[in-house]
């Protein structure tokens, strides 16, 4: 299992990111990439469509539907670290697939998370990791995600409704913020191979523009809280905001490297 050192968990704090490209082990990464096209062609709620097209723009709890992505979800390598980034166990809040069609996949504008989820399912404190899996190679022109470091020690910013950059209102960042934050900041994007995996803040401000190139941009967004910060309000559908909050066991199976332990 992945441990961090003092010096990324500082890091963390600081910047409230840690990429690590080319994580994964390419076997595992090629089996969930080709359970895409099926998981895309399905006909069921927990699929979500663009606003100006019929392609998928979230594929919501994958893992009740498919075991690789179940198995994805109990990765060490994943929630060992978010568990020492949050400094304690934790439960899956929330996981998708977002698959960001070349030539039509849509921008997502400014945005916190953490926001929407202390609105909406009253969880009282910023205690989530959002973790990022490329199923996809992501470069610069495929629609890449950016991200403002050191946004999320501002806390929870002011909301902008934001009706038109999604496919469903999405609490955002004013203009203003935004620059404000890149003024005392700096913009990262991070790129690279598939399999790797970013772990970020919830607070963090971060958006991705649209991707006209021909090349699709997947990747999975899985969402940790710990045990102890739970919701009390349940208004969204059970698979885009859980309600099993049963610890999240790393499958061991899982893990990397001849010896079965990787540092980071």
């Amino acid at each position: 299992m992945m441990h961090l050192d003092q010096t990324q968990i500082r890091r963390f704090e600081e910047d409230g990111i840690l990429f690590f490209p080319g994580l994964l082990d390419p076997g595992e990464v090629a089996e969930l990439r080709a359970e895409l096209p099926e998981i895309l062609a399905m006909d069921r709620p927990e699929i979500l469509r663009e606003k100006h097209s019929s392609n998928v723009r979230c594929a919501f709890a994958p893992h009740t539907y498919s075991e690789g992505y179940r198995r994805l979800m109990q990765h060490p390598d994943i929630v060992g670290p978010v568990a020492q980034l949050l400094g304690g166990s934790v439960y899956l809040h929330q996981f998708s697939i977002n698959p960001k069609a070349a030539f039509v996949g849509e921008a997502w504008g400014w945005h916190q998370d953490y926001p929407t989820w202390r609105v909406e399912n009253r969880i009282a404190r910023p205690d989530l990791v959002v973790v990022g899996v490329y199923l996809d190679e992501v470069t610069e022109f495929n629609g890449p995600l950016f991200f403002i470091l050191g946004s999320h020690r501002r806390g929870v910013l002011d909301i902008e409704t934001d009706a038109t950059s999604t496919s469903y209102t999405l609490l955002g960042v004013s203009d203003e913020d935004v620059a404000e934050l890149c003024r005392n900041g700096r913009l990262y994007s991070p790129l690279g191979p598939a399999g790797s995996v970013w772990m970020f803040h919830c607070n963090i401000v971060h958006g991705s523009n649209a991707n006209m190139s021909p090349s699709r941009r997947a990747l999975c967004t899985i969402s940790y809280n710990r045990t102890d910060n739970l919701p009390s309000a349940h208004p969204r559908p059970e698979w885009e905001a859980h309600s099993e909050f049963t610890p999240v066991e790393a499958r061991i199976e899982h893990s990397l490297g001849e010896s079965g332990a990787r540092s980071a």
